[in-house]
């Protein structure tokens, strides 16, 4: 039983990293296409900060919680 458990423990760690993770970064990257015409004004510099920061908290949040699922000292060779 906690084979089965580590092994879908492990599953979801690698989705997470492998989706989740990938598509915060899309985003956060997909930031810089707007940034010149956002940034010209003082609200749209805040929402462009305020987003970029959800993001970047989002992605700690979710390494944290990946490794936390299955830290890397646990790979069986």
């Amino acid at each position: 039983m906690l084979a089965l458990q580590e092994e879908e423990w492990q599953r979801i760690a690698r989705e997470l990293h492998a989706s989740t993770a990938q598509h915060l970064v899309a985003a956060n990257l997909g930031l810089s296409g707007p940034q010149a015409e956002v940034r010209q004004s003082p609200a749209g510099r805040k929402v462009l900060a305020e987003v970029e920061r959800l993001l970047t908290e989002a992605l700690r949040e979710l390494r944290i919680f990946t490794y936390l699922l299955h830290p890397p000292n646990l790979e069986k060779d």
